[in-house]
C-alpha cells in the first residue's frame, strides 16, 4: 500500500503503461468534454447558497420590499490631467445619453446629468450639471471642476477625488425570465456602443 503513494514507483508505472495511460486520459477527457454543452453559469445568487440561508432570506426581504436591481457600470479615465476637459466631458455626455437605451436600464447616473442646484438671490434651479461640454471655455470648465467638489454625493461617486476618472453608472431592472440572456443583452448593447466611442 505504502508503494502506490512514493511518487517514483507512480512514475515508473505510467512509464512502463504509457500506452494504456494514455487511452485511459483521453476516455476520461472524451467523458468531461461530452458534458460541456450543459455546462452553464447563473449569476443568480440563488445558486451559491444553502436554501433557506438566513443572509439571503434578508436579501430577498429588501428586493421584494424596494427593488431588484443591478448595475452596469462604465469608467472613463485620463492619464494626464483631469477628466474636466472639452474632449472627454463630451464624451461623458454622448455615453450617458446612449446608456439610456441599454435594454432593460431603468436609471443613469453620471457627472453630466447629476442634478445641480444653485441659487441667485430667492430663484432655485436645478440643471444636469455638464450639458453641451463640447461648447465650455477654460473658465466654465474651471468652474465646474472646483463646484463639483462641494458636491457630497457626486464627488466620490461619479467622479473620483483625483477627477482622473468618471463612471457611468447604469441601473438595470430585467424581468428575470432568462436572467443570463437578459444581462448578456445589456452587455452586449453597452459594448457596441463603447466600441465606437
Amino acid at each position: 500500500m505504502r508503494k502506490m503513494f512514493d511518487a517514483s514507483w507512480i512514475a515508473e508505472t505510467i512509464i512502463r503503461h504509457r500506452l494504456w495511460c494514455i487511452a485511459f486520459s483521453l476516455i476520461v477527457l472524451l467523458g468531461l468534454g461530452l458534458g460541456l454543452p450543459n455546462l452553464r453559469f447563473s449569476p443568480d445568487m440563488e445558486q451559491f447558497f444553502p436554501e433557506n440561508d438566513p443572509t439571503t432570506e434578508t436579501h430577498f426581504e429588501i428586493e421584494e420590499t424596494y427593488s431588484t436591481m443591478d448595475n452596469l457600470v462604465i469608467a472613463i479615465g485620463v492619464e494626464d490631467g483631469t477628466v474636466f476637459t472639452p474632449r472627454t466631458l463630451n464624451l461623458i455626455e454622448e455615453l450617458t445619453e446612449k446608456s439610456w437605451r441599454v435594454p432593460y436600464s431603468l436609471r443613469i447616473d453620471s457627472i453630466t446629468n447629476y442634478s445641480y442646484v444653485s441659487a441667485i438671490n430667492d430663484d432655485l434651479f436645478v440643471e444636469p450639471f455638464i450639458e453641451n461640454a463640447i461648447s465650455y471655455d477654460r473658465e466654465i470648465i474651471d468652474q465646474k471642476e472646483t463646484a463639483i467638489e462641494s458636491e457630497e454625493l457626486a464627488y466620490g461617486a461619479v467622479i473620483s477625488r483625483d477627477k482622473k476618472t468618471a463612471v457611468i453608472n447604469i441601473v438595470l431592472d430585467p424581468p428575470r425570465d432568462d436572467i443570463e440572456k437578459e444581462y448578456k443583452e445589456s452587455v452586449e448593447y453597452a459594448m457596441s456602443f463603447l466600441r465606437e466611442a
